[in-house]
């Protein structure tokens, strides 16, 4: 991991805030994302955007805004959304980092409430807040609901899902600290760093309303799931094994449960039985339940009779292959 190192003392206004842009070929999307950050009520010290080797038209827009004096610009080879990140907070003066994705945009009041929020709680270094998510389905709310409690108390939650839907606001002393991004992670960085955080005892609070507009595009949307099912395993091998090897019981549990339902995605989506079995194999060997074994065997069986009794219909043409029975 390469995370960001730091780099000349800076003294920057208490309370300021710089929103990094990471941003590859996106040049349809970022001066939305750059509006966003104008519209503010609470205004930026800087808008830093990070250029990872985009092919597109992406350095030109974002030199129309450099030369009108509103961003900074940092270009660097392809690198994945992690390192550009990274690369954004070394560059960074504000006390204060707002990860903002180039094809996404942040609510007017957001640096202003989540602002509002970490100056309520002493020692906050991380503030999370609910997404809007705009699709052609329409918009949805997605909410973030941190459990009461110290951050040590929410680590069990946390590996077992990523609860928080978007980070808002994250202390730059405290990622400096922490080591930034993981940038072997092309997958799931975000939920990678929240553990990171947990496990550091680092303060969150939420900040009210959907303060982030996620925008779903076919960009959003990954088809190469071989590619997720492995950031999975990366990350399980990363944080929930270590836990688990401590021999508290809750987390060789957690660490089942997550390595049982890998193995069932490898079987059922990518139809890689050597991948699930070792899955599996890893999953009883912590937390043994015959009930679970039972119950996956029975729903594999139900699949395949279903599959007998109604099987797809074949292509039309002389050349359609028989169908299996």
């Amino acid at each position: 991991m390469s995370g960001p190192a730091p780099g000349p003392s800076q003294d920057a206004a208490r309370g300021s805030v710089s929103v990094c842009i990471p941003v590859y070929n996106g040049a349809k999307a970022i001066e939305r994302a750059l509006r966003s950050v104008e519209a503010q009520t609470l205004p930026a010290l800087e808008v830093i955007a990070v250029d990872d080797g985009s092919t597109d038209e992406t350095p030109q827009v974002l030199e129309r805004f450099q030369q009108e004096g509103r961003l900074i610009v940092v270009r660097q080879p392809n690198g994945g959304t992690s390192r550009a990140r990274n690369t954004a907070i070394r560059h960074a003066r504000g006390e204060w980092i707002t990860p903002l994705d180039a094809d996404d945009e942040l609510d007017p009041c957001a640096l202003e409430r989540a602002r509002a929020a970490v100056d309520r709680t002493p020692g906050a270094a991380w503030c999370v807040c609910d997404i809007l998510r705009v699709g052609a389905e329409g918009e949805q709310v997605f909410a973030t609901t941190l459990p009461p409690g110290p951050a040590s108390g929410q680590l069990a939650r946390m590996l077992e899902r990523n609860f928080v839907e978007r980070t808002i606001l994250l202390r730059r002393g405290m990622m400096l600290e922490i080591g930034g991004y993981d940038d072997t992670f092309r997958c799931y960085e975000d939920w990678e760093l929240n553990i990171r955080m947990l496990k550091a005892g680092v303060i969150a609070v939420c900040a009210p309303g959907p303060l982030y507009r996620y925008i779903k595009t076919e960009r959003s949307i990954t088809s190469d799931l071989e590619r997720l099912l492995a950031a999975y395993r990366q990350l399980y091998e990363r944080h929930h094994r270590p836990l688990a090897d401590t021999g508290d019981p809750a987390f060789r549990r957690i660490y089942a449960r997550q390595m049982w339902a890998l193995g069932r995605m490898y079987l059922d989506n990518l139809h890689a039985p050597r991948a699930a079995l070792g899955c599996l194999l890893t999953s009883l060997r912590y937390d043994f339940e015959p009930r679970r074994v039972l119950r996956g065997v029975r729903g594999r069986m139900l699949r395949a009779f279903a599959g007998r009794r109604n099987p797809p219909p074949a292509k039309r043409g002389d050349d359609a292959p028989p169908v299996a029975r």
